[in-house]
C-alpha cells in the first residue's frame, strides 16, 4: 500500500495550544488547518465531549472541536466533530430555578455527588412531584411554528420515568426510561431518542414538526407510567442542559443563561502549501466518518477544492447515501450507492479512487459506484473538512482522513475501506511505534496512536 501524501487524524489536546489537525508523513506538520466558528469574548459557544468524558466550552478562536464522546458514555477514540450554525432557544439552561416555572413540583440545587451534571460541576437540578397529578416545570418562549429538536440531560433520582413535551402531552410528547435507557413512546408523532453521556446520565431527545408557541412552550415532567401525564408525588428526576433548537437533530450542547446562546458553523480548510498533497490529474480520498445522524441532506466530508466547477469530493448524499462528486467546466459525475446505505451510530470507511475515465468508490470493503466518465481535473488548492465552503455542513464526526497523489488500484482501495483493516498506515509508523520502549503493540485507537507518534 502506498505512503498517503497526507494523513489527517484528531490530535491530542494540549494544554495552552489549539492543537493541530493533521500531520504529513512521516513527521512534517506544515499547513494546519484554519478553524473558523468559535469565537474569542463573543457569544458564540461550541462545546465538546473531552477526553475524561465531560461536555465543555471551546471558546479559543481556531480552535477544532475534537470530541470524545461514545454512545458507551465512556470517552474514546477523538473525532473531529463539524456542525452547521445552531441557537439553543431556551433560556437558563442549567438553572431549573430561574426562568423555568414549576407546576407541582419543586427545584432544587445542591453540592453532593448526586448532583454532578455532565460537564463535571455540582450544578445539577433535582425536579421533584409534589402531586399526583400532572407535574412539570416548563418554559414558555415565542417560537414560529414548524420542526424543532428539544433535548435535555436526565439523570435518575429516586424515580426514572419522565416526559418531554410541547404545551401538552396530548400535543406533542416523548416519554423515558432512565433506569433501562429507553424510550417507551410518543404521541402525534415524532422521534425520540437517548443518549448515554455516563454516571447515570442521557440526553433525552424529542423531535416533531408542528412544535408552537405555548405554555408552556417545552416542559420536563415527572411520569408514573409510560405515556401517562400524571406523577408519583414524591418523585424526583436530575435534570441540566436544557436545548430547544430548530431542525430534526440535536446538535452540540449550548449553554444560555439570561438569553439564547448560539454557536456559529465549524468551516476546517486549509489551502496553499498543501497542494502539492493533492493529486491533481488523479488521487485517492480515504475517509472514516462516525455517523450519529440520518435524514439530512447534503454534508460534504472532503472536499478537494479549486472552484465551484473544479473539485472532487466526498459526502454524505440525499437519501441516506454516501455519494463522490467530480467537477469540471464541462460539468459534474456524481457516484453514489444505489440503495439507502446509511444507518445512524455507524462507522463508516470510504475511498475514491479518482482519474479521468477510472472513478471507483468504495464503502467498508465493498464497491459502490464506478463512472467511466471524462473529467479533466487539476489545479485543487485547498482541502476542506466537514463543508464544502460555509454550507454543505456534514453535521456529524470525523475520525480520520488521507490523501494520495496517485489513483489507488481497486484491491488498494477495498483494503483501504474494509472494516478492522489499517492497511493504509504506511510500514514506517508502524515499525517507528513499535520500536519505542514498552511499545508491544499497536494500540486499537488509531488517532491516539498517531498523535503519540508524531506529537502534532
Amino acid at each position: 500500500m502506498p505512503t498517503p501524501s497526507l494523513l489527517i487524524v484528531p490530535s491530542r489536546w494540549k494544554t495552552g495550544s489549539p492543537g493541530k489537525l493533521y500531520s504529513q508523513i512521516p513527521t512534517n506538520g506544515n499547513g494546519d488547518f484554519n478553524v473558523t466558528g468559535v469565537v474569542t469574548g463573543g457569544t458564540s459557544i461550541g462545546t465538546r465531549v473531552n477526553n475524561i468524558g465531560y461536555i465543555e466550552p471551546i471558546t479559543t478562536s481556531g480552535t477544532p472541536r475534537l470530541d470524545y464522546y461514545t454512545s458507551s458514555g465512556v470517552p474514546g477514540c477523538p473525532a473531529l466533530l463539524v456542525e452547521p450554525s445552531g441557537t439553543n432557544l431556551c433560556l437558563q439552561s442549567e438553572d431549573f430555578l430561574t426562568t423555568w416555572t414549576p407546576t407541582n413540583v419543586s427545584a432544587t440545587t445542591g453540592t453532593t455527588a448526586a448532583f454532578t451534571a455532565p460537564d463535571g460541576t455540582t450544578n445539577a437540578d433535582l425536579i421533584t412531584a409534589t402531586s399526583n397529578g400532572p407535574s412539570f416545570i416548563g418554559q414558555n418562549l415565542t417560537i414560529a411554528s414548524g420542526t424543532y429538536t428539544i433535548s435535555v440531560f436526565a439523570k435518575a433520582g429516586n424515580y426514572g420515568l419522565f416526559r418531554i413535551g410541547n404545551v401538552s402531552s396530548v400535543a406533542r410528547a416523548a416519554w423515558f426510561n432512565l433506569d433501562a435507557g429507553a424510550v417507551t413512546g410518543t404521541v402525534n408523532g415524532g422521534t425520540a431518542s437517548m443518549q448515554n453521556y455516563g454516571n447515570g446520565w442521557y440526553r433525552c431527545t424529542y423531535t416533531s414538526t408542528g412544535v408552537v408557541t405555548g405554555s408552556p412552550t417545552v416542559f420536563f415532567a415527572p411520569s408514573d407510567a409510560p405515556n401517562s401525564t400524571n406523577a408519583v408525588s414524591g418523585s424526583s428526576i436530575y435534570f441540566w442542559g436544557a436545548q430547544l433548537e430548530t431542525g430534526s437533530v440535536a446538535t452540540s450542547y449550548i449553554p444560555t443563561t439570561a438569553g439564547t446562546g448560539s454557536r456559529s458553523a465549524d468551516v476546517v480548510s486549509v489551502s496553499g502549501a498543501v497542494s502539492g498533497s493533492i493529486g491533481q490529474t488523479e488521487g485517492t480520498i480515504y475517509a472514516e466518518v462516525d455517523i450519529r445522524n440520518v435524514g439530512l441532506g447534503e454534508g460534504s466530508i472532503v472536499t478537494l477544492f479549486q472552484a465551484s466547477n473544479n473539485y472532487v469530493e466526498i459526502l454524505r448524499g440525499t437519501l441516506n447515501r454516501i455519494q463522490a462528486s467530480i467537477a469540471d467546466s464541462a460539468g459534474s459525475t456524481n457516484l453514489t450507492t444505489t440503495t439507502g446505505f446509511i444507518t445512524a451510530n455507524s462507522i463508516y470507511k470510504i475511498a475514491l479512487g479518482y482519474k479521468s475515465g477510472e472513478f471507483a468508490l468504495y464503502v467498508n470493503g465493498t464497491q459502490v459506484a464506478t463512472s467511466s466518465a471524462a473529467r479533466t481535473i487539476g489545479g485543487l488548492t485547498t482541502v476542506r473538512l466537514g463543508s464544502y465552503s460555509t454550507s454543505f455542513i456534514f453535521n456529524d464526526r470525523i475520525r480520520a482522513a488521507a490523501l494520495y497523489t496517485t489513483r489507488l488500484t481497486n484491491a488498494d482501495l477495498l483494503l483501504l475501506t474494509l472494516p478492522g483493516n489499517n492497511t493504509y498506515l504506511p510500514q514506517a509508523v508502524w515499525d517507528n511505534y513499535l520500536s519505542r520502549p514498552g511499545n508491544s503493540e499497536v494500540p486499537d485507537c488509531l488517532y491516539t496512536r498517531h498523535a503519540d507518534l508524531l506529537d502534532v
